[in-house]
C-alpha cells in the first residue's frame, strides 16, 4: 500500500499532495499562481496642495464591500498633476486590495541556489519587487529593481532578474542566478523583498454603486474625492491542485511560444487573471476570414 501511493504521487495525473504536484508542475517548467489582488482604477482629486508631486506606493483607499472593509493601495508611484491651478489631482490610478509588505535578508555567502522565502501564504507574486543594496550600510543598489525572469535567451550573467516559485512547504521563495545565467547577489549584499498581502476573491467588485453623492472610496479625509473609473476585478485565490495538473502540460507544450490556438489559451491562462474561461480562434476560421488575426 505504501509502494502504491509513492508511486501515485511520483506522477502528474495521479499525485494528490499538493507539494508533489508542484513538484511535478516545476519540471515542467510551470510555476503556480498565487493569490492575485482585485485592482480598481480611480481618479484622485486632492483637497489641498500636497508635499510632493508624486504619490509614493502604498496610499491607503478605504472601501466597504458587503459589510466588510477593505484596503486598497497604489504598488507604484504615480504623479501628482494639477487640473487648474488649485486643484492637484491623479488621473487612472490603479490601485489593489491588500497591504504592502517586506521582507529582508543579508546574503551569508556566495553558495548557489540559496532561496529566500516570502513567509506569507497570501502573496500576490505578481506584485513582487526585488531591490537589492551592496550592503547594511551601502545603499548603492537600493533604486535598482531586479526584475523576473523571462525569456532564458535573453539573460545574460550581468541581468538583474531573479526567480519564484512555490515550496514543498507551500511557500513562495525568490532565487537568483549563478553569475552565468543571471547576475549572482555578492556576500554581505542586503536583499529587500517588498510584496502585496491580499484577500484574493473576495474584494471583486469593489467600488459598484460610487457615485457624485456617495463615494464608494475615500482616501485620508473626506475632502479628497476619489472617483471610480473601474471597479475592483481580477481577484483570484490561490491556484487549485486539479487546476495546476490542468495547465502545467499545456504551459510546457506552449514554451512561451504563441503559434497555435492552445497556444495563445494557455498564455492568456498564465498571465491574466479574473475570468472563468478562455476561447480561442484563428482569424481565418471567422466570418468573413480575417488572415493574420487571432481572436481571444
Amino acid at each position: 500500500f505504501y509502494n502504491n501511493v509513492v508511486a501515485n504521487e511520483m506522477f502528474l495525473d495521479s499525485a494528490v499532495k499538493r507539494s508533489s504536484v508542484v513538484s511535478l508542475a516545476k519540471s515542467l517548467g510551470y510555476t503556480p499562481n498565487s493569490k492575485t489582488a482585485p485592482t480598481a482604477v480611480v481618479d484622485v482629486t486632492l483637497s489641498s496642495d500636497p508635499s510632493s508631486t508624486v504619490l509614493l506606493p502604498g496610499a491607503q483607499f478605504n472601501t466597504t464591500l458587503n459589510g466588510k472593509s477593505y484596503t486598497f493601495v497604489n504598488t507604484n508611484s504615480a504623479k501628482i498633476d494639477w487640473v487648474d491651478a488649485n486643484t492637484p489631482a491623479i488621473t487612472n490610478l490603479n490601485i489593489k486590495e491588500g497591504s504592502l509588505s517586506n521582507v529582508t535578508y543579508v546574503v551569508p555567502d556566495t553558495e548557489n541556489n540559496r532561496k529566500y522565502k516570502i513567509n506569507d501564504p497570501n502573496v500576490d507574486i505578481s506584485t513582487v519587487k526585488v531591490r537589492i543594496q551592496t550592503s547594511q550600510t551601502d545603499t548603492s543598489g537600493l533604486v535598482d529593481i531586479w526584475s523576473r525572469a523571462g525569456d532564458l535567451t535573453e539573460i545574460t550573467k550581468t541581468s538583474k532578474t531573479y526567480w519564484i516559485e512555490e515550496s514543498t512547504s507551500g511557500e513562495f521563495e525568490v532565487y537568483f542566478g549563478d553569475d552565468v545565467i543571471g547576475e549572482k547577489p555578492q556576500t554581505g549584499n542586503l536583499i529587500t523583498i517588498t510584496y502585496l498581502i491580499t484577500n484574493g476573491t473576495s474584494a471583486n467588485g469593489a467600488g459598484n454603486g460610487d457615485s457624485t453623492l456617495l463615494r464608494a472610496f475615500n482616501y485620508l479625509n473626506a475632502s479628497n474625492t476619489v472617483e471610480v473609473k473601474s471597479v475592483a476585478i481580477g481577484g483570484t485565490n490561490l491556484e487549485t491542485v486539479d487546476t495546476i495538473r490542468f495547465k502545467a502540460p499545456r504551459a510546457f507544450t506552449t514554451q512561451n511560444r504563441a503559434i497555435t490556438k492552445d497556444d495563445y489559451s494557455s498564455l492568456v491562462e498564465s498571465n491574466f487573471t479574473g475570468f472563468d474561461s478562455v476561447f480561442v480562434f484563428g482569424g481565418e476560421e471567422a466570418d468573413p476570414p480575417e488572415f493574420g488575426s487571432v481572436f481571444v
